[in-house]
């Protein structure tokens, strides 16, 4: 990260570079309410045997010496077939024959699934059907009863015998560090430190893409796997507090980046606190402490964290920018404060009608760029150059909001990009 956090930098960041139950009440749907989700389309018209899991099968394959699973793609994948022991993450429908509503659907949850391929104790044929795809292929089996709930059946939901119709989508699938630890039966540090050093990775790399949503997800999940492991020893508790320290941080730099940030302001507070917590006194934690309080206008707890900032990190660009952007935040409250008490004396005044936002030509020119680059669908960044003056900063600033595009201030350049 580069001396007061205003953009990732891996090296200085890091020291180096669910089974299927179905039994749970997630799991179980109301038909009626499931009606828009129905698959008529395993109806065949044509077929007079009165099965239509025996029609289907027709345009289907066998992808199993036994015939027990059969298979017909929908959708073509990418790459290579899933690898064992990967952590992949699909999407499924489950029907029973003669049953357009399907009795379970990740879909309809709203949340994929993730297991280990052939390591996850989930049933035996949607294993064998999962491990025959790609990713992003999207595929219909049906399995036999003899790999699925067998002949005994899982009453009251799956009757006995019962053949059983999935439609998958692979949408993701990971090895290594997140595999292993998905496999993990204890969450031990060596398990979780390089799934950990992944994700924060992953989640650098998006901030520094600016998609900082996303890059929030990354790091939360990292910092839910260091709360969750379990230590041995001292040297392995000293080393969660720094990497927790770590990305804490890098939590309140992404929450302090999002779109509509002052909601998650409170959460980038919370993150800074702990970070305070780990490493007291740090510059870097009191300036984003001190951004996120400017968000929510707090502005004289906000001068408090800024100073502590300041007076560590004496010149640092990014703590001179936030602290000119607290001053213009405490000039605009005292003027809106005066406009109040000059309306309340004299009430028929009119307003000054003078243009004091009027923009000098170097910014008309920057006005105009942004304009243009936010009615383009077909550009998703843009770049300008930094030698502006802090007046023409503040209101490109300005323009930038109300354009809704988000602004990022390097060296040499301003990076634009889309909200």
């Amino acid at each position: 990260m580069r001396d007061g956090g205003v953009t990732f930098s891996v090296k200085d960041q890091l020291d180096v570079g669910g089974r299927l139950d179905y039994e749970t009440p997630e799991d179980v749907f109301d038909p009626d309410s499931l009606i828009g989700s129905a698959n008529f389309n395993t109806l065949d018209a044509e077929d007079h045997s009165g099965m239509p899991f025996e029609a289907i099968k027709e345009k289907m394959e066998d992808v199993t010496p036994t015939g027990s699973v059969k298979k017909r793609v929908l959708r073509q994948g990418i790459g290579e077939k899933l690898p064992k022991d990967c952590l992949v993450t699909i999407h499924y429908d489950a029907y029973l024959e003669f049953n357009e509503v399907p009795y379970d659907s990740s879909t309809l949850r709203g949340k994929a699934w993730e297991f280990v391929l052939g390591n996850s104790g989930v049933l035996i044929g949607l294993d064998l059907a999962v491990a025959t795809m790609r990713e992003k292929e999207k595929a219909e089996f049906i399995l036999h009863p003899s790999v699925a709930f067998g002949k005994m059946g899982c009453p009251p939901r799956i009757p006995q015998d019962a053949e059983l119709f999935f439609v998958i989508e692979v949408i993701r699938f990971k090895i290594g560090s997140e595999a292993a630890l998905a496999r993990a039966t204890e969450l031990t540090w060596d398990t979780v430190k390089p799934a950990f050093i992944a994700l924060n990775k992953e989640g650098i790399s998006l901030y520094n893409e600016c998609r900082y949503k996303e890059s929030k997800m990354k790091l939360e999940k990292a910092k839910r796997q260091l709360e969750q492991c379990h230590l041995k020893n001292e040297a392995e508790e000293e080393e969660q507090k720094h990497y927790l320290f770590k990305v804490c941080l890098n939590l309140a730099l992404a929450l302090n980046k999002m779109k509509g940030s002052a909601s998650f302001a409170p959460s980038a507070i919370m993150n800074c606190k702990q970070a305070n917590e780990y490493k007291p006194g740090n510059a870097k934690v009191h300036l984003q402490w001190g951004i996120a309080l400017i968000t929510l206008g707090e502005l004289e707890r906000a001068r408090d964290h800024l100073a502590i900032a300041k007076r560590k990190l004496p010149g640092d660009q990014a703590v001179s920018e936030a602290w000119e952007k607290l001053e213009r935040k405490k000039k605009h409250e005292r003027e809106e404060e005066t406009l109040f008490w000059k309306r309340a004396v004299n009430p028929t005044e009119k307003p000054d009608e003078k243009q004091e936002d009027a923009l000098s030509g170097e910014a008309a020119e920057i006005f105009k760029q942004l304009k243009e680059f936010s009615s383009n669908p077909s550009e998703s960044s843009l770049t300008l150059p930094s030698g502006v003056t802090s007046k023409e900063r503040e209101e490109i600033e300005m323009l930038a909001e109300k354009l809704k595009l988000n602004m990022q201030f390097r060296d040499k350049s301003i990076l634009i990009t889309k909200s």
